[in-house]
């Protein structure tokens, strides 16, 4: 792997002139910089250095890219929440069957929350794990024995630091605060003090007193109050419950995140002292005797290697682009490190397409056949070239990159951990697609967490930078979850999250309008609407494709099938060109938009033409039967409710363009009916000839069509109003 030479001394002549010593060089290489300053800002003036580096795929200079993941003093902790149990342990649950009358013991996971007693842990598991609330007494005071037990006393809740005539809670205290609780609607809480009041807890135990237990009245109350407590509000609690769980397993994601990022940190660091030491034990040293080099060559080695001992990174990408203008000869064994110099150089400046391609150039310059360990040249070149395209969103481009470390040498154990997970993350999304197939959404929802967790412990930035400094060229990895989100939300019928998803699926991309992509709602500038222009025709038009057909499916599913179809047509047009290349998932996919297109338009006429304005208004199917004043104040009070539901100011950022569509559909739906049911009267425009003798008679006959398009519609619908929509389109705007 390392091509290594004897020690030699700079010069700044011929080989055959040798240099005094280490203070002699420096001295040169100060001059060399100052020389090559003056010259780097000539040629800077006249045909743009930077641009030298750019090419015509790549963003200009004044395009900073994403903000590198900055380490604060936070990250040295893992993240805490409420929501993970403190102590778990498990508890035996018996049941008893209903036809075979036998005994079944089963070992259920129990635990304690932080800030949580006996009776609240007792009462949790009995709602979590659907058990007769009769029960909780007894499964109190097994937690009782395991909290006095077992618990260690640092994970116990403090007591409570209280005035001198402040008297601790016990039971009777307990049930009065419970019935406070629940006058209030703190149910939460209120069940939690009922069953501490069953069970004569004590909020502290030195301070028994026989007169604060609850006596046999006192007693049937608190049950009677626990039943209805629990008939009442166990779903809602229950949910809760499952909600906690579901947040606890965020949090354990969140901690193997940080685990994960750490581990990145650290081998990140490893790559940066091998580097040191590589290009130390090539630089560092005295000249070796007998080697020639023009004094061109000398002077830019010098230049070189100063900027990178300063750590002067723009000085470096300078000093290596004007020795390729310059056409300076450099020996072969030293491309390989001189172009990784240039490939750390971009990496520290966070623009991840060049170090990419830098990395690429040093690993393809050097040999690859043999042993891969730490410490060499192309293992550093892989490692700083998969990083950037993790850091840019490419996970297929850091595969390619591990690709070459594993073809030559598959026995080695370097970047087996990156890789795995990359290839796992792949592997849940494509069970996120199948478990949407199956509709089975939160299956889904779980698995794209789990992926974009994998995929943000290498180092990845899975939410959408603002401004024109977090642009980035291709961001796929990230949202392609964000699509699976959106469809998963969509099923859920949660329409405005999963709009969000999708919005933030393109934006990854690039590919939104200004005043999404803007940072502060403002309308961009030139400047950055180039930027995100080139950001979005850079993006891999599979992932467009992915994004726009989510949403079209959001659309569909909720009744908007002009943007469905809108959607559709974007994504076949962006995806065709692959397809005709021979891509054959580019031609699995162009099918399904071509299938759900022919869908979506047959939705859209069967909907226009059975429009049911009453259902869209939700009003009673035996409207019709009510006196006209009853029907015209319904109808009044239905539309009052669904503006207040549906004003676009009541929306999420992503939602409302969605409430100003369905505002204005409330408001044709109101005009359709009240004109139906005879509460305003058709509005006549004296100056169109068509309208200004007919009166009555239009009205009439207007009344008339209604009544025989209802009776075509009777079988469907024998009370609410149908029409085909479109007399009356307004036009909310936002």
């Amino acid at each position: 792997g390392i091509h290594r030479k004897a020690p030699r001394a700079m010069a700044a002549g011929p080989r055959g002139t040798r240099g005094g010593g280490r203070g002699y060089a420096l001295a040169l290489a100060i001059l060399a910089l100052c020389a090559l300053a003056g010259s780097a800002v000539a040629m800077e003036a006249g045909d743009g250095l930077e641009d030298a580096s750019v090419s015509d795929g790549d963003f200009p200079s004044f395009a900073s890219p994403i903000v590198a993941d900055t380490d604060g003093d936070d990250d040295d902790l893992p993240p805490t929440s409420e929501d993970v149990p403190v102590w778990n342990f498990e508890q035996v649950v018996v049941t008893i069957g209903k036809a075979s009358g036998k005994e079944r013991r089963v070992e259920t996971p129990a635990f304690f929350l932080r800030g949580d007693d006996p009776a609240a842990a007792a009462t949790r598991f009995v709602y979590v794990n659907s058990l007769p609330i009769s029960q909780v007494s007894q499964y109190a005071a097994t937690f009782s024995h395991e909290w006095q037990t077992n618990v260690p006393d640092d994970l116990k809740p403090r007591g409570k630091t209280r005035p001198k005539r402040s008297k601790p809670l016990g039971p009777k205290q307990y049930l009065s605060r419970a019935k406070e609780h629940t006058s209030e609607a703190r149910d939460d809480e209120a069940h939690f003090d009922l069953v501490r009041a069953l069970t004569n807890s004590l909020e502290d135990p030195g301070s028994a007193d026989a007169a604060d237990r609850l006596d046999a009245s006192e007693l049937a109350e608190a049950n009677t109050l626990l039943e209805q407590h629990h008939r009442k509000h166990s779903r809602a609690l229950n949910a809760a419950d499952k909600h906690r769980e579901l947040k606890e397993k965020a949090h354990e994601r969140e901690v193997n995140v940080f685990h994960a990022r750490k581990a990145t940190r650290a081998n990140l660091a490893l790559d940066e002292s091998d580097f040191k030491a590589l290009w130390d034990e090539r630089y560092a040293g005295p000249n070796a005797e007998g080697e020639t080099q023009s004094e061109s060559a000398a002077a830019h080695e010098l230049a070189l290697h100063a900027a990178v001992e300063a750590k002067d990174w723009d000085r470096v990408i300078e000093v290596a682009a004007s020795a390729d203008r310059a056409g300076v000869s450099v020996p072969e064994q030293d491309v390989p490190l001189r172009k990784l110099a240039v490939a750390r150089a971009h990496w520290h400046r966070n623009e991840w397409r060049l170090a990419e391609r830098a990395a690429n150039a040093a690993v393809a310059s050097g040999a690859r056949n043999g042993d891969w360990r730490r410490g060499q040249v192309r293992a550093v070149a892989v490692a700083t070239g998969a990083d950037a395209s993790v850091k840019r969103g490419d996970a297929e481009g850091a595969l390619k990159f591990f690709a070459a470390a594993k073809r030559a040498d598959p026995d080695t154990p370097l970047f087996s951990e990156p890789y795995k997970a990359i290839k796992a993350s792949e592997k849940l999304l494509k069970d996120a697609d199948l478990k949407l197939d199956r509709g089975e959404s939160r299956q889904a929802m779980e698995s794209a967490d789990e992926a974009v967790a994998k995929l943000r412990g290498l180092g990845g930035f899975d939410l959408p930078q603002s401004g024109v400094g977090s642009v980035t060229t291709n961001h796929g990895m990230f949202s392609g979850a964000d699509a699976r989100r959106c469809r998963a939300h969509a099923q859920a019928r949660s329409f405005e999250h999963a709009l969000e998803a999708c919005d933030r699926s393109l934006k990854m991309l690039g590919c939104l309008d200004e005043k999404s992509l803007s940072s502060d709602n403002k309308l961009l500038t030139d400047l950055e609407k180039k930027v995100w222009e080139k950001a979005c025709a850079a993006a891999d038009p599979k992932h467009r494709a992915r994004a726009l057909l989510a949403r079209s499916e959001v659309h569909s599913r909720d009744l908007h099938y002009d943007g469905a179809l809108s959607d559709l047509r974007a994504a076949q047009e962006l995806i065709e060109p692959s397809a005709q290349r021979g891509s054959s998932e580019a031609q699995r996919m162009l099918d399904e938009i071509r299938q759900k297109a022919v869908e979506a338009e047959r939705e859209r006429k069967s909907f226009d033409n059975n429009r049911d304005h009453g259902k869209m208004l939700d009003l009673p199917e035996n409207l019709g039967e009510l006196p006209k004043d009853r029907r015209c104040d319904f109808i009044k009070k239905a539309y009052k409710k669904a503006a207040l539901k549906w004003h676009p100011d009541k929306a999420i950022e992503a939602g409302k363009t969605r409430a100003a569509r369905k505002m204005n559909e409330m408001t044709e739906a109101r005009d359709s009916v009240n004109l139906k049911f005879g509460c305003v009267e058709k509005k006549i425009d004296p100056n169109d000839p068509h309208q200004g003798h007919q009166g009555f008679g239009q009205q009439h006959q207007y009344q008339q069509y209604y009544q025989q398009h209802q009776q075509r519609q009777q079988h469907r619908n024998p009370g609410g109003g149908s029409r085909g929509g479109g007399q009356f389109r307004h036009s909310w705007e936002f």
